[in-house]
């Protein structure tokens, strides 16, 4: 059976049904690898998550399902723009894509160099940016602090940063 493994990203801060907590997950499309070793194990048919194994199966309502055919913009547009949107509200916002190696988080939030294949976080900054440029007329200040990081494991690596350096969960 083939390894599809779900993209679950987590987002906070008062966005989709209103709630503090919103959970969307996005489902990639099989690799190439992948093709050939037997029937999906995950597919999404509405707004719910159907998990397959030769022993059962399980199905999950997801309020925000992307499945493998969703393109970038649209994962920004159900996940990133109301995200910016409440930030600008106000609210503290945060993003996190948790999921397997290999289940496309750093695909779902980089992307690629292509104006279409760019991900969450690219779209993110660009749209903030804009949005700060249409209010450079009105007497409005804002501040805004961002951190990108990865967590793998035990180690913590800024993305920001320049030097690339891990740091242990606890430091």
């Amino acid at each position: 059976m083939g390894v599809i493994g779900p993209n679950i990203g987590v987002i906070g801060a008062n966005i989709m049904s209103k709630e503090h907590i919103g959970v969307a997950v996005r489902v990639r499309p099989p690799l190439p690898e992948e093709e050939h070793d037997g029937p999906e194990c995950v597919r999404t048919e509405g707004g719910r998550l159907l998990l397959a194994s030769p022993h059962r199966a399980k199905q999950f309502e997801i309020p925000v399902l992307l499945g493998p055919q969703c393109t970038q913009q649209e994962v920004f547009e159900a996940v990133g723009l109301p995200l910016v949107e409440d930030m600008f509200k106000g609210y503290s916002c945060a993003l996190l894509a948790y999921g397997q190696n290999r289940s496309g988080k750093t695909h779902s939030l980089r992307g690629g160099d292509s104006e279409e294949s760019k991900g969450v976080v690219p779209r993110l900054v660009e749209h903030i940016a804009r949005k700060l440029q249409a209010e450079v007329r009105r007497e409005v200040t804002y501040l805004m602090r961002v951190s990108y990081v990865e967590i793998s494991g035990e180690e913590v690596v800024d993305l920001l940063s320049v030097r690339k350096q891990a740091v242990g969960v606890g430091e």
